[in-house]
């Protein structure tokens, strides 16, 4: 189920306006016909592990309600909170990372924007590939297997991933995966 990656902000009982995640896994805005703050665990979008500690919120649209959306939920899971990991890792002191989510011709697309380092030109016909790494993460730990994997979960729900990126500007990584 769709609650399973954006859990639980997309199986709200009522649309969702803009609301924030803090790098701790908690939503934080205002849900439409609710008047109040929304906090809830949202540990589907943001791994524990990779927990946002500079004070950034992950900034979160979901444009229209979704109710259901045949996918595996775990597998999604996982690359959605890993590309969000990497949108917090590759862009410290930045301005927060952005995650909308949409349905547009029949696809749900998940699309995440940074503002951080970039991936170089040269080095994005590689960047699915497993364990490379762009030349550009100086110190930034990683195994150069995420997107890889990300790719993978795509691939297995039909999807399409496309990525788009300039170097010192930062990311934007679309998931599109078809109903």
């Amino acid at each position: 189920a769709l609650a399973d990656v954006v859990d639980p902000v997309a199986a709200a009982d009522t649309k969702v306006g803009h609301v924030r995640v803090d790098g701790h896994g908690h939503v934080r805005g205002e849900r439409p016909g609710r008047g109040g703050p929304n906090q809830q665990s949202a540990v589907g979008l943001v791994a524990e592990r990779e927990a946002n500690k500079d004070g950034r919120m992950l900034e979160l649209e979901i444009e229209e309600e979704i109710e259901y959306w045949n996918i595996d939920g775990k597998l999604l899971k996982y690359a959605v909170s890993n590309v969000l990991a990497n949108a917090f890792k590759y862009s410290a002191r930045a301005k927060s990372p952005k995650l909308v989510i949409s349905i547009r011709n029949n696809h749900l697309i998940i699309e995440i924007t940074d503002f951080g380092i970039g991936i170089p030109a040269a080095e994005m016909p590689n960047i699915f590939k497993t364990f490379f790494r762009c030349s550009n993460v100086g110190n930034i730990q990683g195994t150069g297997v995420g997107l890889m994997i990300v790719k993978y979960a795509v691939d297995k729900h039909n999807g399409m991933i496309e990525m788009h990126s300039k170097e010192g500007a930062g990311t934007t990584i679309t998931i599109a995966i078809p109903s």
